[in-house]
């Protein structure tokens, strides 16, 4: 079996976080663990690197040599990467000390001798430095060039372990090799046999009875009913702490999960420990002893998984939507999943321990492919849906399986069907790996699915606009609740980007591969890939998004103190403070970006190369826009208009309410507003009325009769201009004769309010006063008409 071991790799974080630390070995004393434990990491010079390169052996017979021997080169590279960082530490230091002395005189100045001497000193210093970083680096080339070959090795013994056909199970020869082969591997048996009855004999002893029993109650009371204590618990805390919804659902299950693997490795680790002190395992039953601490782990995950997704005792705390019936169907399957797990996999590891005959590898494969296939089928079938899942009258019906959850079904379904044709024809090794490969990829989608959702879960429930958190953000960042919501989308999919990226690297791992390989994989991948010219670095790209981030945040948090604190105390027109709050975040997206993209590894040449590729495209398609932008940033420079002031554009007349990068916002006087672009204000005729002066004319014509005593319309008319409190007493109130028009004598007054925005008012109350005072001084506006009779004319002579 190759994929029960790889239960490390998914359970390698929750060990992280929660777990015990590793304990040593049976055959390790505690001593030296102990002092491997406390012992700084030396770090190796460069020879040493060598010594350990040329002991190393280029090839190895066994998939576990080759794994272990891949894991030593593997551990070669990582220390010869860390003296390698090391050196290029030290490497810089020396650099920068010669930079500081400056550059060797011309032939025949002179220097301070002392100077030479450090010159020269350094020099040497820098040149052993830079010849052990190019060794070292040779190192890692060569190893990492063996390792690779020893991968290819492996590949091509896997594939050619797959084409190999062996007897079929339903024909005699299958049973007569195996017959033939048992009394050789009885005795390849024997030597285990006789480890392991030593053991017991030395268990039976009264001295380490009692404490090897004691150990073992307390790990089976810790595993048991400290596991149910835990998930009781743990459900009271969710329900008291969390508020409900999803992420109290995924969180359950993440960490009944966690806490039992906590419980299970302590309690297990402590026992074989004890079983280790007493019984003194030998070489072959130590190996076997030490594979009980994976199968124990694998069981309590499999286990505290499917029964914290099932939540058969809370529905309504279950993740998945599955009915309820569905689920009761399920719950013995967890623990079916686990023990045929481990009883497929431990015959194939006493095979790798005793070295047992081909015969006994065929009839474990058969085994393993036989025993997965049907526990597949018994899930599908459970699956299915029965009679007793149609709902209650009246009760809700059960959520409509998805199509794709169908067509995955059947697929799974026929690859169970072409294991059992593989088995029966002989294909033992591909019929187990194929069924091997089902269920660990089965394991793998539970596992990440739970791990989606939590991080779906969580970051919906810290970002968004309704949240508490995302409340708090609101208040003290000034954030709109759709940037928020935005916000948690996007960190959302990056999670899960994230956790689908190590979802694959997990699915491939039973492909031939250990978990050191996948590790070292994850890590080649974590170092960059190169496409074309370019290094795509995950690293880097988590890098430059914290920096834009962060950089973006701060701009934010900028901009808010100099809108609202130190703005409003300068002597600045609010549309010069907006004008300069607005330029300066330009030039902070201008900053963040390109601290961003050298974050990224983009330097400024890149930069460069990549603008003078836009300039084309700039030149054709974007020319209206970079137009827009430029006149943008010239407006905002010259300032010829500014935030509130009255322009007219051709036909349009309003106030300014934005500038933006391309265009600007009027507002006119029906509340509507009119997008107008930038370069219209530089390339056509603007009329700006509070540019330069704030101050607003009023303008009155009136046509009075020939008749009119002049001098006293001049005075009705000024005296209700000086009586408008809105009306500036300087410049002061004037009034002219402007001449006749058509019969009608024309006044003109002229006074001056406080803003444009004013003049229409003014002007018609001062008309209402005018045309009062008028009317009370007897003055008409127009001439009475005149009628004249003409007389009859005479008559004609007779």
């Amino acid at each position: 079996m190759l994929w029960t071991p790889r239960i490390a790799a998914l359970t390698l974080g929750l060990a992280v976080l929660g777990g015990p630390a590793p304990a040593a070995s049976p055959a390790e004393p505690a001593a030296a663990a102990a002092a491997r434990a406390s012992a700084p990491e030396a770090l190796p010079d460069v020879s040493e690197l060598r010594a350990r390169f040329a002991q190393l052996p280029e090839i190895a017979s066994g998939a576990d040599e080759v794994r272990a021997l891949q894991a030593r080169y593997g551990a070669l590279v990582a220390d010869a990467n860390r003296f390698i960082a090391a050196r290029t530490s030290q490497l810089n230091d020396l650099n920068a000390r010669l930079g500081e002395l400056g550059n060797p005189p011309a032939a025949g100045a002179s220097e301070d001798p002392d100077i030479t001497r450090q010159r020269a000193t350094l020099t040497r210093e820098r040149n052993t430095v830079d010849a052990d970083i190019r060794l070292a680096r040779l190192v890692v080339v060569d190893a990492e060039q063996r390792s690779a070959d020893l991968r290819s090795r492996q590949r091509d013994l896997f594939e050619a372990q797959m084409a190999d056909r062996a007897a079929s199970p339903l024909g005699a020869g299958f049973w007569r090799e195996l017959g033939e082969a048992w009394p050789a591997d009885r005795q390849r048996l024997a030597p285990l046999g006789e480890e392991l009855r030593a053991a017991g004999a030395r268990l039976a002893q009264p001295e380490h009875r009692g404490p090897v029993a004691l150990a073992l109650l307390l790990a089976v009371l810790a595993i048991t009913v400290g596991d149910v204590l835990a998930e009781h618990g743990l459900t009271r805390l969710a329900r008291r702490l969390l508020p409900n919804g999803r992420l109290r659902r995924s969180l359950l299950v993440i960490a009944i999960v966690a806490v039992n693997l906590l419980v299970v490795a302590l309690a297990t680790r402590t026992a074989l420990r004890t079983l280790a002190v007493h019984a003194d395992f030998g070489p072959l039953s130590g190996r076997l002893v030490a594979l009980a601490d994976a199968s124990v782990l694998f069981i309590a995950f499999v286990t505290s998984l499917g029964r914290a997704l099932l939540a058969n005792a809370r529905p309504s705390w279950r993740l998945p939507r599955l009915p309820d019936a569905t689920a009761r169907r399920l719950s013995p399957y967890p623990w079916l999943v686990a023990l045929v797990g481990v009883l497929v996999w431990l015959p194939s590891q006493v095979n790798d321990i005793v070295q047992t005959s081909l015969a006994a590898v065929h009839a474990t494969q058969a085994a393993t492919a036989l025993a997965l296939a049907l526990l597949g089928f018994g899930v599908l079938r459970r699956l299915r849906g029965a009679p007793d899942d149609a709902p209650p009258p009246g009760g809700d019906a059960p959520p409509e399986r998805p199509f794709w959850v169908g067509l995955v079904l059947g697929l799974v379904a026929l690859l169970l069907l072409g294991v059992l044709v593989l088995v029966a024809a002989g294909y033992l090794a591909i019929a187990s790996l194929l069924a091997a490969q089902l269920a660990w990829t089965g394991l793998v989608a539970v596992t990440f699915y739970v791990l989606l959702r939590f991080a779906d879960d969580l970051c919906m429930a810290l970002f968004t606009a309704r949240s508490e958190f995302g409340q708090r953000l609101q208040r003290g960042f000034g954030l709109a609740p759709a940037t928020l919501d935005q916000t948690a989308v996007v960190l959302s999919a990056l999670a899960r980007l994230v956790l689908f990226f190590y979802m694959v690297i997990a699915l491939l791992a039973p492909l031939g591969t250990g978990p050191e390989q996948v590790l070292g994989q994850t890590g080649r991948i974590g170092r960059g890939l190169s496409i074309g010219e370019f290094q795509l670095v995950p690293a880097a790209i988590f890098s430059a998004l914290a920096v834009l981030a962060g950089g973006f945040v701060a701009l934010r948090v900028f901009q808010r103190w100099l809108r609202e604190h130190y703005l409003p105390t300068t002597t600045m027109e609010p549309g010069m403070q907006s004008s300069l709050a607005t330029l300066l975040n330009y030039v902070g997206v201008a900053l963040v970006v390109a601290a961003g993209l050298s974050a990224l590894g983009i330097g400024i040449n890149r930069i460069a190369w990549i603008a003078s590729a836009l300039s084309v495209g700039i030149g054709f398609g974007l020319q209206a826009i970079v137009q827009n932008f430029i006149s943008g940033l010239i407006l905002l420079a010259e300032r010829p208009v500014k935030v509130g002031d009255w322009v007219v554009l051709g036909t349009t007349e309003g106030d300014i309410r934005r500038i933006n990068v391309r265009a600007t916002e009027i507002q006119l006087g029906d509340r509507s507003t009119v997008i107008v672009p930038n370069s219209e204000f530089i390339t056509k005729t603007v009329r700006n009325m509070t540019l330069s002066n704030a101050e607003g004319r009023v303008l009155i014509r009136l046509p009075m009769p020939l008749a009119t005593d002049a001098p006293k319309v001049r005075e009705l008319m000024l005296a209700a201009c000086a009586a408008h409190p809105a009306v500036l007493p300087a410049p002061a109130p004037s009034l002219t004769l402007e001449g006749v028009e058509n019969g009608m004598l024309v006044f003109q007054s002229i006074c001056y309010v406080g803003g444009p925005r004013l003049v229409g008012g003014v002007r018609s109350e001062l008309l209402f006063a005018m045309l009062e005072a008028f009317r009370a001084a007897g003055l008409a506006m127009a001439t009475p008409p005149t009628v004249v009779v003409a007389p009859a004319p005479a008559p004609p002579p007779a």
